[in-house]
């Protein structure tokens, strides 16, 4: 997910699915930053969701956190093994350690900034090395540029300046 890094400095989410009994359900629960903001995101299998008891745990666990102020956001599995969507998210994650210089990031950035959008591969050629995509798509974990994740993400894909504000 764009913007999003994993956040290990909120274990507690981990000691409390543990004595909620939440462990054994077969979620995945993972802790992350996103623009800034503490997030716990709990990915559910099919047979947890349609289980009510297990529903509840999980319900139980956000009513939980809430008291801790930190939001927890059910997934089911089914939306992340959904197509494009789980290819794209593994390629962009794939890019989290990319680097590229500052010059080179500028020169990425004014080019959108003065052209609204262009495809991945127009950018990809602002950008030295042995695998340039990686480095535009790492802009993209950071929140600073944005692409369609719901498409499958080809040389063709439009890349634009985040709407938002990044996590910077």
């Amino acid at each position: 997910m764009p913007g999003v890094c994993l956040d290990h400095a909120f274990e507690d989410t981990f000691t409390i699915t543990a004595a909620i009994g939440i462990q054994d359900t077969g979620v995945v629960v993972r802790e992350v930053s996103y623009r800034g903001k503490a997030l716990t995101i709990i990915c559910v299998p099919l047979g947890t969701w349609s289980s009510p008891g297990e529903m509840a745990m999980l319900l139980h666990l956000k009513t939980v956190m809430a008291t801790l102020h930190r939001r927890v956001l059910l997934i089911p599995e089914s939306w992340v093994r959904r197509q494009p969507r789980l290819d794209n998210a593994l390629m962009v994650s794939g890019s989290a350690g990319s680097s590229m210089t500052v010059s080179t990031r500028m020169r990425v950035l004014t080019r959108l900034i003065e052209e609204d959008s262009a495809s991945l591969s127009e950018l990809a050629a602002l950008v030295p090395g042995d695998d340039p995509v990686s480095g535009i798509l790492h802009l993209v974990t950071l929140g600073l540029l944005e692409i369609d994740l719901d498409r499958s993400i080809m040389p063709t894909s439009l890349v634009s300046l985040a709407r938002t504000g990044a996590r910077q």
